[in-house]
């Protein structure tokens, strides 16, 4: 970084606007700021620190002037950056807030482009932020390689060991490696030992659980126990349901008939009181169809009544309200004549008591201001008698500083050098200046001269070179060019051909796939064919014997019944036998004798009855078995053509297609898509390599042209040069001659053999010249500032003895306003306290209003109820009139409707109505009733067609639901262990993976744990810090002892031993060494400044930019004159093209040996800040 401009306004002691121009400050290399101290030098500083990174390297708090209430800083400068200068300009104001802190207000960075200046980076963050990548270095080490620090080279030098390995750990931040990597560290392992435990932990916690890869095979073993025994319950479940599904309806219509039965049975024992209720209902409307006269009847008595009431209440209140009224009128008139009497004059009272009141506020107001004036004319007094004193002092000291001045003018008429003798001097100076800087630049050039002679005849047998393998590159691309012609004009198939090879592979692969499930898919359906087959021909089987013997049971039964009928006709017989009397006829044959009468066989009757109800229960039950059988066949018949018709689609799909013939096709075809593949590949990877060599050799050609273009530039650029340069020689030559004449004749015309002395001369008496014009000039301006304070002071006293004579003059006015007011006053308020006299009589006036308004509006009040009164009453005399001749006309009405509905009189028809709701209710329930017998009828015989003779014992039903829902538990609980069991196996597997996880992260964590234990022992007491500050230290020596010997002209050079201090070694006296504290001072400053200067470069190189300049604030007051000489030279070394030297002084002695200065004049208080100007030596 190089700077450009400096722009400095309210920082610290400078107040107005000074810009510093760094290009003509580093212009010469070597330059100084000098100042007294106090005067600002370092606060220039400062300002480049403020506007580039926002603070201060001194950390001041206070760095706003106090007479300004903001400070800006504008920094311009340029940065190298791969051979081309970029310039920037940081830009920053910094203003006070209301608390008294500060904030920056306006904060920028900008670039300088061919287009203007373009803003990169705006506020405090960003700015700093940009500022840090461009320059590569954060504020610290900003100020690190810009000020060489006052006072630090010496104490560098003598430090040893543990002291300056800790300057070295604060200097490049290596606390990093040292209490903050031990910090880190023990933070780490500290966290590593915490992860462990609690690894450690989690792994204890699943041991605890019993997680292991035997418990995990033991529940599997379970789980497989546990689906066998679902498919035995599953099996016996299926079965129940079938059999369920039998019974079920059966039994349901079976609950259904006995239900509706008993229902209706209900029914029929209601039907008396359901017609009672359907003729009271009936009843009931006709009333309702009367009631609305009978309603309309009494409704109309009922006014009768209450208007005569109404008319005997309203005459009472007309009577009570005229009393009243006329009472009323009595007070109000009384009131009224009261109010006007009385009211124009506590009117008139209140107005003067208001007026008394006002002037009584307006005094104390005059009052106010006559104390004041007091005060005033107090503090006037004293400010009077303070400025006599202040005027007497002025003067004296006057007198004083004007004989100080007479004798410095003496003094400097006395210093006064003829300015033509000066300007000579000065010119032989520059004379000679000028012709040493020519021969020096007729040297340099000639010596390069020489080398660019050796450049040139490089550059010429370099670009043969290239123009030769130019050519041969040229071959070797039409070579290649001529074999991808050839590969690409027999190019091998399309993509499409492999495609399409590629798509009949899928193809043949998923035919494969389908006929491979067609054949497992038919073989499992065939299986499934003939199982079903096997069960239908048991069942056909099963069905033939039942019928059979259900055909003989049904013979028998049939011959039983014939059998028992004509045992009921014995029985018939018997029992006429048994009334038969001797001698009357016989009902069947008319005989009067009865040789042979029927005889009983009960026995034999009962018998076969008995075995007839046995032989009907078997029938039952064949008839149900066989009813079984043909649902089960029909169920089978129906699961086959089920089954079966998913085969015949299959088949007539994948007819005639034979499965190893397809799978031979397909491998047939897959060879030859690889040989297609292979034969693409192999073509596509030729012509590849050939195109990539092709564009490899063209790129090797256009960089060949491209280096041949360059080194052409160059050569014509260096002979150009060449030639520049014999011209620049000449040019030199030419300017040397005059400037050597003119030298020699100035040094014989004032006979001049050293001119440095009589500069030397002339400085001091112009130094001195220079220090009796500040003198001067500081004395004038006090003399000025003197007259000024006299002549503010006489004004003052004037301007006092005015204001004074003023206050007086006020006084006397507002003492006789005061006595005029209050005699006033007095008069109005009639000698009574005035506020409390004034709230008296208003209050008797409120009063007296307030008595007249209330008393009104209870008077109008009145009389409008004695209106409203007398008018309810003709209203309610007209309206009794009115329903006399109503009630006539509806009794005549309600008559006819009695006599219509056959009613004898209103009681009746009042006991005879129901409430609404009750005849909604009554008809709905009668209605119900019907719908609902109905209905019931229409169900049982619904019902009863349906089961027929069928029918299903209780306790049969029982069982089977019994069975059912014991096989549906052992099903459900079944199901529930086993979603257990796979719960326990899921989470086991999810433990199981977790806890070898922990075992996994444990043995990771101890290696960690092993290899931070490990990095703790080799940093143990700071042992990395040493080595590291060492190592830096071994690069800044090198630096170091590189600068000293340049300096030293190859003399001195420095050295570290095995302790890491640093060694003296003098090449001019057989390469011995010695410590450094055996160094004289001037040795002593040399090596240190060049440690400085290392230990600057060192810090830079973290940089991503150079820093071509550095400040050097050190102590030169304390060297001797030699010493300073020897330093000067030093530093007069130390400049080149890119690197400028400023010194930060207020030495006098030093300025002489600055080619160019930077002067800052010192803050005059309460006239002006800082001030800067550049002066040439």
């Amino acid at each position: 970084m190089k700077p450009r401009k400096l722009t400095i306004k309210g920082l610290n002691s400078f107040i107005e606007e000074q810009v510093i121009d760094f290009k003509r400050l580093t212009e010469k290399g070597l330059f100084g700021i000098f100042g007294p101290t106090g005067s600002g030098k370092s606060t220039i500083l400062d300002a480049m620190t403020i506007a580039l990174y926002g603070n201060i390297a001194r950390e001041a708090k206070e760095f706003i002037n106090t007479n300004c209430d903001s400070l800006s800083v504008s920094y311009e400068f340029e940065i190298l950056y791969s051979g081309q200068r970029k310039v920037y300009c940081a830009e920053r104001v910094i203003t006070r807030d209301k608390s008294g802190g500060y904030k920056s207000k306006h904060v920028n960075l900008l670039e300088y482009q061919e287009s203007g200046k373009v803003v990169i980076a705006e506020g405090s963050r960003e700015v700093k932020e940009s500022i840090e990548n461009i320059l590569g270095l954060t504020a610290e080490d900003f100020t690190r390689s810009v000020v060489l620090p006052q006072g630090k080279f010496n104490e560098f030098l003598k430090l040893t060991g543990k002291d300056r390995r800790n300057m070295l750990e604060r200097l490049f931040g290596l606390e990093r490696f040292g209490r903050k990597l031990g910090a880190k560290i023990r933070e780490k392992r500290r966290a590593v030992n915490d992860q462990l435990n609690i690894v450690m932990g989690r792994a204890k916690t699943y041991e605890e659980q019993g997680i292991s890869e035997d418990k995990y095979k033991e529940l599997k073993e379970s789980f497989n126990i546990l689906t066998n025994r679902a498919k035995e319950i599953k099996k016996e479940k299926e079965n129940l349901d079938k059999q369920y599904e039998l019974d079920k309806n059966l039994w349901e219509l079976q609950q259904e008939l006995i239900e509706y039965e008993n229902k209706y049975k209900e029914q029929i024992k209601l039907e008396p009181e359901i017609e009672a209720r359907r003729i009271k209902l009936k009843a009931s409307e006709n009333a309702w169809k009367v009631k609305p006269f009978l309603e309309a009847v009494k409704d109309i008595e009922e006014k009768i009544a209450t208007g005569k009431l109404e008319i005997e209440k309203l005459n009472k209140q007309l009577q009570f309200s005229s009393d009243l009224l006329l009472k009323k009128e009595t007070e109000y008139k009384s009131i009224l004549q009261q109010r006007e009497k009385e009211l124009p004059r506590l009117i008139e009272k209140e107005t003067n008591l208001a007026a008394a009141l006002e002037r009584l506020n307006k005094l104390k107001d005059i009052k106010a201001e006559r104390e004041v004036l007091l005060k005033q004319y107090n503090e006037k007094k004293a400010l009077l008698n303070e400025v006599n004193k202040k005027s007497e002092a002025v003067t004296n000291k006057l007198t004083k500083i004007e004989d100080e001045k007479v004798a410095a003018e003496k003094r400097l008429e006395e210093l006064v050098v003829d300015p033509s003798y000066r300007d000579d001097i000065n010119k032989l100076v520059v004379l000679q200046d000028e012709a040493s800087k020519l021969k020096a630049s007729i040297r340099d050039l000639k010596e390069r001269q020489i080398k660019r002679n050796v450049l040139i005849a490089k550059l010429e047998k370099e670009l043969r070179e290239v123009q030769q393998l130019k050519e041969e590159k040229f071959g070797e691309i039409a070579v290649t060019e001529e074999k991808l012609t050839k590969v690409i004009e027999l190019p091998p198939p399309d993509n499409s051909v492999l495609f399409e090879k590629k798509d009949a592979i899928f193809k043949l692969e998923k035919l494969i796939g389908d006929l491979t499930a067609y054949k497992e898919r038919k073989e499992e359906i065939t299986g499934e064919l003939g199982e079903i087959d096997k069960k239908l021909e048991e069942l056909k089987n099963n069905h033939e014997e039942l019928t059979s013997q259900h055909k003989e049971l049904r013979e028998k039964l049939e011959l039983v019944e014939k059998e028992i009928e004509e045992a009921q006709k014995s029985h018939i017989a018997y029992r006429l036998a048994e009334e038969l009397k001797k001698g009357e006829a016989c009902p069947v044959c008319g005989s009067t004798h009865h040789p042979s009468p029927a005889l009983q066989d009960s026995a034999v009757l009962s018998e076969k009855i008995q075995l007839k109800e046995e032989l009907s229960k078997k029938e039952k039950e064949l008839e149900d078995k066989i009813r079984k059988v043909q649902v089960d066949r029909e169920l089978l018949q129906k699961n086959r053509q089920y089954t079966a018709a998913f085969l015949e689609p299959l088949e007539g799909q994948f007819k005639g297609l034979d499965l190893e013939k397809v799978i031979e096709e397909k491998a047939e075809a897959e060879k030859e898509f690889q040989a297609l593949t292979k034969t693409i590949e192999e073509w596509n990877k030729k012509k590849e390599e050939l195109e990539k060599r092709l564009s490899l050799e063209k790129e090797n050609k256009v960089s060949i042209e491209q280096k041949e273009i360059i080194l052409a530039e160059k050569l014509k650029a260096e002979k150009a040069a060449y030639a520049e340069t014999n011209i620049d020689i000449e040019n030199n030559q030419k300017k040397l001659e005059p400037v050597m004449e003119e030298a020699t004749s100035l040094k014989k015309l004032y006979k001049i053999e050293d001119v440095s002395l009589v500069q030397k001369e002339l400085k001091e008496k112009e130094k001195e010249g220079g220090d009796l014009q500040q003198k001067l000039k500081l004395i004038n301006e006090e003399i000025n500032n003197l007259n000024k304070q006299k002549e503010e002071l006489v004004k003052g006293k004037s301007l006092l003895e005015i204001d004074i004579a003023k206050i007086l003059e006020s006084g006397k006015e507002k003492k006789a306003v005061i006595d005029r007011e209050t005699e006033y006053i007095k008069q109005l308020s009639e000698g009574k306290e005035v506020s409390k006299h004034l709230e008296e009589v208003r209050l008797q006036k409120t009063r007296l209003i307030e008595e007249e308004s209330k008393l009104k509006d209870k008077l109008d009040k009145i009389k409008e109820e004695n209106r409203s009164l007398n008018d309810s009453l003709i209203k309610a005399t007209t309206t009794s009139n009115s329903l006399i001749q109503q009630l006539g006309q509806q009794k005549e009405r309600l008559s006819g409707q009695l006599k219509l509905y056959k009613f004898n009189s209103s009681e009746e028809v009042e006991k005879s109505i129901l409430p609404e709701e009750l005849m909604k209710a009554e008809d709905l329930q009668i209605t119900a009733f019907d719908n609902n017998k109905n209905n019931l009828k229409a169900n049982i015989d619904r019902i009863s067609g349906r089961i027929g003779e069928n029918r299903i014992k209780e306790e049969e039903w029982q069982q089977l639901i019994v069975r059912r829902a014991e096989a549906n538990k052992a099903f459900e609980n079944n199901i529930k262990e086993r979603a257990a069991a796979a719960h326990r196996i899921k989470e086991m597997e999810v433990n199981l993976a977790e806890y070898k996880g922990l075992l996994k992260e444990k043995r990771e964590l101890d290696h960690i744990s092993s290899n931070i234990e490990d990095i703790a022992k080799l940093i143990e007491g700071n042992k990395f810090v040493e080595f590291v500050a060492l190592n830096q230290l071994k690069y800044i020596c090198i630096e170091a002892s590189k600068r000293l010997k340049d300096i030293t002209s190859g003399r001195y050079a420095l050295e570290i031993d095995s302790a890491g201090n640093f060694i003296m070694r003098d090449d001019f006296n057989g390469g011995s060494r010695r410590a450094t504290g055996t160094l004289s001072g001037g040795e002593t400053f040399l090596t240190s400044l060049c440690l400085a200067l290392a230990l600057s470069s060192q810090i830079q190189l973290k940089g991503s930019a150079p820093l071509e300049f550095f400040f050097l604030d050190e102590g030169f007051g304390t060297l001797d004159n030699d010493l300073l000489d020897t330093v000067m030279d030093s530093l007069e070394r130390l400049y080149s093209d890119r690197l400028s030297v400023g010194i930060i002084s207020h030495v006098e002695e030093i300025k002489s040996r600055v080619p160019i200065r930077l002067l800052v004049e010192p803050a005059q208080h309460g006239i002006r800040g800082s001030k800067i100007k550049i002066e040439l030596s």
